[in-house]
């Protein structure tokens, strides 16, 4: 830091000291003339012209230097003034922002338990449909058999079975159904009724195929097995009736005694998973617009405290250059002093040497105490 002003600089105190102190008008080499009374006189008890001189030059640059600081000082307040004004908006918009990201998270929270919940009440049905996918299959494999009397191809075959498999997996299901439904309707009790006869025949159809298939190959002569074919057909019969028994158990367990209290847990379940996305998503908007905001009120913080910081390193400086100015002209005027007496040949003191030079020169007070005190910064990081 520095001050682009020109300051007065004293006469030169040694000389004038000496010119001032000596008691003859010139002197050439050893040989003096023009007998004469020292200045200052010993009695004289005001200042002397030279040391007033001092004291208004002193006071003229100590001022000198104020009115640059005052100058300069608007631009560090306003500086100061736009920092405060960042850092209460900055804060102002973080804590909007911190509570709306903590309104959001308790909200997704509960969206977010609620949707576990659906979850877990719906896992059920994906159990089911997971076994009876496998079931399906198996038993297509299984009925393969029977389909091969007709003498298509592998690929149809397989789709007869399929078809059948399904078929059975969905009366299976409705039957399952509708026997763990509390309050059956006639249209309820039709349904069920024709869907036992509906499995019924499905199943003796494929005992009747395969049946046909075992007498045309004579595959249980051929495999050692010492049964007839209406025996193999029962067998065969039991383990499909099996399958759907399974099936039937299964669909019965898993399903709800009310099918509409079902499709309202169905339908909550959906509306709880597109609320939980929808919560999640404004969730992580809002931490990443708390982050911004976080990001930008340290921003803030360091710049406001940065500006105070400025003024007041440059305030002790301005300050310190006035107590260092009046210190430098109180040495010229103790230098000017010194040389004075030692001209003397009396070496008497005069009475204005006694004068306190520094109380003379004086240095303004550029304190700006009150004006900081209404400044946010003290009660941000000083409260």
């Amino acid at each position: 830091m520095s001050f682009k002003i020109k300051l007065r600089k004293p006469k030169n105190p040694t000389k004038e000291g000496k010119n001032n102190g000596s008691d003859y008008s010139f002197s050439l080499g050893p040989i003096k003339f023009g007998k004469r009374e020292p200045m200052p006189s010993v009695d004289q008890d005001f200042l002397g012209t030279y040391e007033i001189e001092c004291i208004k030059d002193a006071n003229s640059n100590i001022n000198s230097i104020k009115s640059q600081y005052l100058s300069k000082d608007m631009a560090f307040s306003g500086n100061c003034g736009k920092a405060s004004e960042k850092y209460k908006i900055a804060k102002t918009l973080l804590e909007k922002e911190t509570a709306e990201h903590l309104e959001v998270k308790v909200e997704f929270e509960k969206k977010k338990v609620l949707y576990e919940n659906s979850k877990t009440q719906n896992s059920n049905m994906i159990y089911f449909w997971l076994v009876a996918i496998l079931l399906t299959l198996a038993e297509t494999a299984y009925n393969r058999i029977a389909f091969k009397i007709l003498g298509e191809s592998n690929n149809m075959t397989l789709i007869f079975a399929f078809t059948f498999s399904v078929v059975i997996g969905i009366g299976c299901k409705i039957l399952g159904s509708l026997l763990k439904k509390k309050e059956k309707e006639k249209t309820d009790e039709l349904i069920l009724y024709s869907s036992v006869i509906v499995l019924t025949g499905v199943l003796i159809s494929l005992t009747y195929l395969r049946e046909k298939y075992f007498e045309s190959t004579g595959i249980t002569q051929e495999l050692g097995v010492e049964m007839n074919t209406i025996t193999t057909s029962f067998v065969f019969f039991a383990i499909n009736l099996g399958f759907s028994a399974i099936l039937t158990f299964l669909a019965y367990f898993f399903s709800s005694e009310d099918p509409e209290d079902e499709k309202i847990h169905k339908e909550l379940a959906i509306r709880s998973h597109r609320d939980y996305l929808d919560a999640s998503k404004r969730f992580k908007k809002e931490a990443s617009d708390a982050l911004v905001a976080t990001e930008n009120f340290h921003k803030a913080k360091i710049e406001l405290k940065k500006a105070h910081d400025d003024r007041q390193s440059y305030l002790k400086f301005v300050a310190n250059s006035m107590e260092v100015e009046r210190n430098s002209w109180a040495t010229v005027v103790a230098t000017y002093r010194h040389h004075n007496l030692l001209a003397r040949e009396s070496r008497t003191t005069p009475k204005c040497f006694h004068i306190n030079i520094e109380d003379r020169i004086v240095i303004p007070d550029i304190s700006i105490e009150n004006e900081c005190a209404k400044c946010i910064y003290n009660s941000e990081f000083h409260s």
